[in-house]
């Protein structure tokens, strides 16, 4: 596993000071799985100034930028003339609220232009455009910029940052759960005021630090989030660039979003005391939430084992992220013999940390014991499919009872 990661210090980019409080390390955090497992420690620091929360040290710009490319291997699975699959559930239920808010925005005003950063498939895109609005789209995946070209929509697939657009040129810019991911979001920030006409608007969505989610096995403090924003401190961040703030909205999935208008006035950063203060106790608090959630699934685990008929052969389903953390955070490797089912087509040619990843259709053949849905976001789906393929439900093990998240995704 290749963990010789360079990591550097850089100032904050909310009050530009350059002494931090470690807070929190995530040891060993991954990245990704193929070609090779990539991991590092995560470091969380708070900015003694301001209280923002931040990955620091952290690799360079151009390293973490590559855990967001695709691989050309899993590109070359995908249908370019396919039809995209709507979203359901959760996830149709989100894009519709999304869709609901932005529509509000302009209710007096028809033919906005509208910029999506990180548009993903593009159906919000799409449902904008039918609405009557000019809309574009950026997204670096190239397999999901794919499917919302065959929505029809306009789509850059670049980093916003490399994206050309030229200066006064949209009544809304969008990012949902994208700023959390942004090395330098000054800068990106700045980026977006220039592109807004004269009034325009920026809506952001991203996870709440008030409210962390540690009731799952991944670790809220990963490698992918570069900071982690109260209301307090991105509302700073948006002021000093020269936003006005005019809506928040707490969200019942561990996220909050907050709408500014272009304005042109600027506020500085102050000192703020009491945001560094409430940044340590929230982290302390979630260290003691996690260890419980930790202990819990662990028993979880064991309790399921305990009462597997015959031998201890368990089919873990998924084959990424959570998966890993379930092998490194649990008994479950020294208790059972593992096996690997991932409905990835890709995963079944690459494997999973050097073990060989079936289909869900050759899980019969496996014969288990035990089947546990490796999987937060979509632990609902996959019990499911297990259902529907007939396996009895005390031979399936799920770990949440509350699962609440963005969309699925």
């Amino acid at each position: 596993m290749k963990r010789t990661i360079s990591l550097k210090w850089y100032r904050c980019p909310l009050c530009e000071a350059k002494e931090f409080e470690i807070a929190y390390v995530n040891a060993a955090s991954l990245a990704r799985v193929n070609p090779e497992p990539l991991a590092w420690d995560v470091v969380t620091s708070i900015c003694k100034t301001c209280g923002l929360v931040q990955s620091d040290p952290r690799p360079m710009p151009s390293f973490t930028s590559q855990i967001y490319r695709p691989e050309e291997a899993s590109l070359s699975n995908q249908n370019i003339d396919s039809k995209p699959k709507e979203p359901n559930g959760q996830a149709l239920k989100v894009r519709k609220e999304q869709l609901s808010f932005i529509k509000r925005v302009f209710s007096h005003k028809e033919n906005a232009k509208i910029l999506d950063i990180g548009c993903n498939d593009g159906f919000l895109l799409s449902q904008l455009k039918q609405a009557g609005h000019d809309v574009i789209g950026v997204e670096p995946d190239l397999g999901q910029a794919m499917k919302a070209i065959n929505r029809d929509i306009p789509v850059m697939t670049v980093f916003y940052q490399n994206a050309p657009f030229l200066n006064a040129s949209f009544d809304l810019i969008s990012a949902f759960h994208v700023l959390e991911h942004i090395h330098n979001p000054h800068a990106f920030l700045k980026k977006v005021y220039r592109e807004l006409k004269p009034n325009g608007y920026v809506c952001l969505e991203v996870p709440d630090f008030y409210n962390p989610n540690a009731t799952k096995l991944d670790d809220y403090f990963n490698c992918q989030h570069m900071f982690y924003y109260t209301p307090t401190t991105l509302k700073t961040m948006l002021s000093k660039i020269g936003f006005k703030p005019v809506k928040l909205i707490k969200k019942n999935y561990y996220a909050f979003r907050i709408l500014a208008q272009k304005v042109g006035e600027k506020a500085s950063p102050k000192p703020d005391v009491k945001e560094v203060e409430r940044a340590r106790k929230i982290i302390d608090s979630y260290k003691v939430a996690r260890l419980r959630t930790l202990i819990k699934i662990s028993k979880k685990i064991e309790s399921a084992l305990s009462k597997a008929d015959g031998d201890k052969r368990v089919v873990i389903w998924g084959a990424g992220q959570h998966t890993y953390d379930i092998l490194r955070l649990t008994m479950l490797q020294a208790d059972a013999d593992l096996l690997f089912v991932d409905s990835d087509p890709q995963k079944h040619l690459s494997g999973f940390l050097g073990q060989p990843v079936f289909s869900p259709s050759e899980l019969p053949k496996l014969n288990p014991s035990l089947v546990l849905v490796s999987s937060y976001a979509f632990q609902k789906d996959i019990a499911t499919q297990l259902e529907n393929m007939g396996v009895e439900k005390n031979r399936v093990l799920t770990l949440y009872n509350d699962v609440r998240t963005y969309d699925g995704m």
